[in-house]
């Protein structure tokens, strides 16, 4: 958060709780826009760090419930191609985990349910970033769009290459091709777009595409599989597990892997993208002030 704060150009004298709330009124619904300059202008007079903070997180809080409401109700829907092969993506996800306990009963024990109930946050949040992401047909998101899904399923394809049971001794190059690809989205984004956040909205695509591809792929390929191979390493950690039942072993170790991935991929893929587009962002707000 706080390396984010610091990319947003700031005029003279505006402090960390004023780029803080910058940070999260940019890029608002159209008719909420007016209300983010509005708080903005108000955060002005407020005096004290612990009155601005308070200030600003509660703006935060509220724009975030904006674009939550605007991404569900918004008539304005843009990408109805896209969004529904995410949402029929995140139903075959969630289809999947539930798939999990019915073939294989020793899931169904210890912290399976904290688990499940993390797997259904996070499919929440994929929902609610494709809904927010798809919405319009103005020419940068569809810029953002068409970048982010051909970064998505390089990055997609670059972690499934790693997670296959062949030699290693090239992983290095799916693994660059998987990190290499929401910088390119970003950047090429950013500059079609000539605008940062276009960038950053192309890298948070092409996380939530790669994310639900490799979800689904690998727990796929687990099931059908029954966890197998099993290498000698994961024999190791399974005796020295006490379990039971080497399938389930397996199979709830790859199920923890995929739900990892599933945070990890939209997570790295938005910070390399950010990383990408601040610094042109900061030139062109350079240029503006000469």
């Amino acid at each position: 958060m706080r390396s984010a704060i610091r990319s947003i150009p700031a005029e003279a004298g505006q402090d960390r709780a004023a780029r803080a709330l910058a940070l999260a009124v940019r890029g608002l619904p159209g008719e909420r826009a007016d209300w983010g300059a509005a708080m903005s202008a108000e955060l002005a007079g407020v005096r004290g760090a612990r009155a601005r903070w308070s200030f600003s997180l509660g703006c935060a809080r509220t724009a975030a419930g904006m674009r939550v409401r605007a991404a569900v109700l918004a008539r304005d829907r843009g990408a109805t191609g896209l969004r529904a092969s995410v949402m029929a993506a995140i139903a075959a996800s969630v289809a999947l985990a539930l798939y999990g306990p019915l073939r294989y009963p020793g899931l169904r024990t210890g912290a399976s349910g904290l688990a499940f109930a993390a797997f259904l946050a996070i499919m929440l949040a994929y929902g609610v970033a494709a809904l927010s992401l798809s919405r319009g047909n103005a020419p940068a998101a569809t810029i953002a769009r068409r970048c982010g899904v051909a970064g998505g399923l390089a990055v997609g394809g670059g972690w499934l290459l790693i997670f296959l049971p062949v030699s290693k001794a090239f992983f290095f190059v799916p693994l660059a091709v998987a990190l290499v690809a929401p910088i390119v989205a970003a950047a090429l984004a950013g500059h079609i777009g000539r605008d940062a956040g276009v960038g950053r909205a192309a890298a948070l695509w092409s996380g939530l595409v790669g994310g639900l591809l490799v979800f689904v792929a690998y727990v796929t390929v687990t099931y059908t599989g029954d966890g197998r191979p099993y290498d000698a390493q994961t024999v190791r950690d399974f005796h020295a597990s006490g379990a039971r039942d080497l399938v389930t072993y397996a199979v709830s170790d790859d199920l923890g892997g995929a739900l990892t991935m599933l945070v990890i991929i939209p997570v790295v893929a938005l910070a390399l993208g950010s990383l990408t587009s601040a610094p042109a962002s900061a030139t062109r707000h350079a240029q503006r002030r000469r």
